[in-house]
């Protein structure tokens, strides 16, 4: 009886040390994945965006009415290095957004169950998306604070 008591634990603790489901490890990717794409989120939510953009504001409402004689001016550069900042930070929080929106669907596809094939393969590519995204955004963040600190301190 003890023999066959410890075959079942023997058994019973092998069978609880499997690995996770399929689901399970699936839908750990995607956590993962959406918690590095919230800390590229957070990292531009601590920017000073909202001086840039006022900063852009002023100088277009005077660019707006009068025509720029010498390209070379100061302020029209900052005009022009102020935009560039915008269109950065636009299209990097869209690319964030979309991802994050893309892998909440695929949670929602999976609700719990065995994935198929094709979100396995949407995972797959999305994971290349965010490892994309985020060397990308290294190089640039640290640029873009750069380029902001000169501008804002003019």
């Amino acid at each position: 009886m003890k023999k066959l008591l410890a075959l079942i634990l023997i058994i019973f603790g092998l069978y609880s040390c499997k690995p996770d489901q399929p689901a399970q490890q699936h839908q750990q990717q995607i956590d993962s994945l959406l918690t590095r794409l919230g800390q590229m989120n957070e990292q531009l939510n601590s920017l000073r965006i909202r001086e840039v953009q006022q900063f852009h504001d002023s100088l277009k409402r005077h660019y707006d009415t009068i025509q720029p004689v010498d390209s070379s001016a100061r302020s029209f550069k900052h005009m022009q290095r102020s935009t560039n900042l915008l269109n950065w930070y636009d299209n990097i929080t869209r690319e964030i957004t979309f991802s994050r929106s893309h892998l909440r669907s695929l949670e929602r596809q999976m609700d719990g169950q065995p994935p198929d094939s094709s979100v396995i393969k949407q995972i797959t590519k999305e994971k290349q998306i965010v490892g994309n995204l985020e060397e990308r955004f290294g190089e640039e963040y640290r640029e873009l604070q750069k380029a902001m600190k000169e501008l804002l301190n003019k």
